[in-house]
């Protein structure tokens, strides 16, 4: 149960999210990195509280060779992980900083309370960009009346226009 997030480590120490798992989903990098005995060069961080399934690697071995169940949906989650970690790549190429922030911010308003805590550091990583972007957008949409931030916390006071934010940089 819950939901993670997944950062890349790059050789320079820069610090960028790859992507998301929520409840039920494969980690196929760690899945790759374990088969292959490498370590990942990076972190999984939760954004909520998860619950994981580690399996030894003789066990999980014999589980794909003798279910084809197990493989189906492991091969599946291999698959299914890839796939969304190019869209997120695309995504961050191609959408501006403000829509990926405001795609963010309520996508974990609908996994927490109605506070988000949540660092500035942290949104920027997983957004693919610096802390100070973070900041600065963040304190555009204060202004504007659409959340209230604090140390570590961020509000939505105004859902709907976040959500009239997106669909109009869809339509531009």
């Amino acid at each position: 149960s819950g939901s993670a997030s997944i950062s890349f480590i790059d050789e320079y120490g820069k610090e960028s999210s790859t992507n998301s798992l929520s409840a039920g989903e494969v980690c196929g990098l760690l899945v790759l990195s374990g088969l292959s005995g490498r370590d990942y060069p990076g972190s999984i961080i939760s954004l909520t509280d998860v619950e994981v399934l580690y399996i030894r690697k003789d066990s999980f071995f014999q589980w794909i060779l003798q279910y084809e169940s197990v493989r189906n949906y492991i091969f599946q989650g291999l698959l299914d992980g890839m796939v969304l970690m190019n869209n997120k790549l695309v995504e961050k190429e191609n959408d501006p900083v403000e829509k990926r922030l405001i795609k963010l911010i309520l996508e974990l308003h609908s996994t927490q309370t109605a506070k988000i805590y949540f660092s500035h550091q942290n949104l920027a990583t997983e957004i693919g960009t610096a802390r100070e972007v973070v900041s600065r957008t963040l304190k555009k949409f204060r202004i504007l009346g659409w959340i209230k931030t604090g140390r570590g916390w961020i509000e939505i006071l105004e859902q709907n226009k976040l959500e009239q934010f997106l669909c109009d940089t869809v339509t531009e």
